[in-house]
């Protein structure tokens, strides 16, 4: 380097304020990162001190609480410092390890630590989003970020500037905290969290301490695919360089330890199209998914169970989890129907297969119909009829196991069910396997002989409470088609009320179609009979229902049947009625209603 060069960087880290004990080296020569490489520099997460502060320890149950404080780095001078929970059982070996990465808007934990103590791990969990901490005494102190805000770098448009950039220091500093207590072992530390924490759990996978990971519900990464860029869907492409850069793309080539994906088939935060395709570039040899169906930003138990299995194996070396189910999308068939080969692991019992396709481009609100596999000599194969070939056709199994021994005692829950990589073929390569559009629409929606097992509960249910929503609705084999009359067959001995409504064009982006709501209450009369509830047009009213991308109170009537993206029975719902917002319905559920024959009947 000249005399000049030296006296140029000189300058730049005065002028920007660095301080030569910085735990980050400025950027070279002033210039905004292109490369992941470049963002993090010789950033070394285990160089500084942690300065560890106990603020607070308890017990319970054989389980030792701390509330602590410690040092995320020093930055343009001034220390910044992070909030944690951690807990750990009694033990005299060094145990695995959990960190646990909150979600939005949310804080450290104390319910996660509590969990994984409980099951055994150390854990600890960061308030890296500096909200109040859980059971925070008065002046106690939490996460203090310092300088490291959004004007930490000087340089226009530099990653290191950004919310994410902040986050993954937070977790590498998280796990510098696990490697150096006594109680842990440093090569069996594990990591999960839930959407913002989800998608910071798929980067610190990157970090080679990181001995396995299980993201839930983020982590998808940027716009990718086919199916995410076409019309319907509703995404758009990320900037080049935060691609290569901040975005989670740019982490997933460096990920090699062993990762779980907990992402539901219809996740918003982590779009199931925009996810199979980018988790394609994970290092890793040992990829797996589980995915509940029909539901966003949460789980099923079957599937949330995934995450403690996935840590026996890989950090107790305690559990062999069953591979990725083979699943494979046959479009050269004699018949012109699409037909799926399903061949899972057979090391566990199966307990049950499902295998699911839709034709819907939008990943959020897609119907995934239940294809019915049948089985024989161990393999699942099903046909998929469609009805266009204008449209994508996504496929994805999910296999469900019997949870014996003392993994079922341990977690009490007696089965678990691990999700297939999606199959994808869009219009041309349909049109080009001479793919034949034989299904037909159905007036006959839902006879309920599976019972819900096309619905979901809506993520705010209330116990006692009827909330189940479906989006078959949106499936053009169960559109409503003009003059139709919606008809459902109750069966309630008490007298209760019933809300029947309709959410539309939910998560939409097109400006021409936007979200909003109508609803309407039926009185039940109690019976031992079987009664008909019939729902037109004319009767909705709108509602004030958020529900996507955006909240809308909708005062046009509902014109048709097309634009219906979930349709929900339950109990209390918010109308908007001359410009105020009423309670409609004050029933209750707590099994008084039974239903068949969801339908569709023109009328006369």
């Amino acid at each position: 380097m000249t005399i000049r060069l030296i006296c140029i960087v000189v300058l730049l880290v005065t002028a920007s304020g660095w301080a030569a004990g910085d735990s980050l080296t400025p950027l070279k020569l002033g210039k905004s990162p292109t490369t992941w490489q470049q963002l993090w520099g010789n950033y070394d997460p285990a160089k500084d001190p942690l300065e560890i502060q106990i603020v607070r320890e308890w017990k319970e149950d054989g389980i030792t609480f701390r509330y602590v404080i410690f040092t995320i780095g020093t930055f343009k001078g001034q220390k910044s410092t992070l909030a944690a929970y951690y807990a750990f059982p009694a033990s005299s070996k060094k145990l695995p390890a959990i960190l646990h990465l909150h979600g939005g808007g949310q804080r450290a934990f104390l319910s996660e630590v509590r969990e994984a103590a409980k099951y055994g791990y150390p854990a600890l969990s960061i308030n890296h989003g500096g909200r109040p901490m859980e059971d925070q005494k008065p002046g106690e102190p939490n996460t203090d970020w310092g300088k490291m805000d959004e004007n930490f770098d000087h340089i226009k448009d530099s990653q290191r500037n950004d919310f994410w950039f902040r986050c993954q220091l937070a977790a590498k500093r998280g796990l510098t905290f696990l490697a150096q207590q006594p109680e842990v072992d440093p090569a069996r530390i594990g990591v999960h969290g839930h959407s913002v924490g989800g998608r910071m759990t798929t980067e610190i996978a990157a970090d080679s301490r990181v001995a396995a990971a299980v993201p839930s519900s983020g982590g998808g990464g940027a716009a990718a695919g086919p199916i995410a860029l076409m019309p319907g869907s509703n995404k758009k492409p990320s900037d080049p360089i935060k691609l290569k850069t901040i975005l989670t793309n740019a982490y997933l080539p460096n990920i090699k330890c062993p990762i779980l994906n907990l992402n539901p088939m219809n996740e918003w935060t982590s779009p199931t199209d925009i996810m199979f395709e980018n988790w394609k570039n994970i290092a890793s040899k040992e990829v797996s998914f589980s995915s509940t169906p029909h539901i966003y930003h949460h789980h099923l138990p079957e599937h949330k169970v995934c995450q403690w299995l996935w840590f026996e194996q890989h950090l107790n070396d305690s559990f062999n989890m069953p591979k990725t189910p083979k699943c494979q999308l046959n479009l050269n068939t004699p018949s012109g129907i699409p037909s799926v080969t399903l061949i899972p692991e057979k090391s566990m019992t199966i307990e049950k297969v499902d295998i699911y396709y839709s034709i819907d481009p939008h990943p959020i609100t897609r119907f995934w119909r239940d294809a019915k596999a049948q089985q024989q000599d161990g393999i699942w194969k099903t046909d998929c009829p469609i009805m266009s070939t204008d449209q994508p056709l996504c496929v994805i199994a999910n296999v469900t196991y019997k949870l014996e021994g003392k993994m079922r005692g341990k977690y009490d829950i007696d089965k678990f069910t691990i999700t297939s990589w999606e199959q994808v073929a869009l219009p041309k390569e349909l049109k080009q396997a001479n793919v034949k559009p034989t299904d037909k629409p159905s007036m006959l929606i839902d006879d309920f002989a599976r019972g819900w097992h096309d619905w979901y509960p809506f993520i705010e249910c209330k116990p006692g409470q009827l909330d189940v929503m479906t989006r078959k609705l949106k499936d053009p084999k169960y559109q409503g088609p003009d003059g139709a009359v919606l008809k459902l067959d109750v069966l309630s001995p008490k007298d209760n009320q019933l809300v029947i409504a309709f959410l539309l064009n939910a998560w939409s982006t097109d400006p021409k179609h936007r979200g909003g709501g109508y609803g309407t209450v039926k009185n039940i009369k109690g019976s031992d009979k079987w009664q008909t509830v019939d729902v037109s047009l004319s009767e909705l009213i709108p509602t004030t229902h958020r529900y996507g991308a955006e909240y809308r109170i909708v005062t046009e009537p509902m014109a048709d049947w097309t634009h219906i993206t979930d349709f929900k029975l339950c109990t209390k719902f918010i109308v908007s009625k001359n410009g105020e917002e009423i309670q409609l319905g004050t029933g209750r559920w707590n099994g008084y209603y039974q239903f068949r024959n969801l339908r569709w009947e023109l009328s006369k």
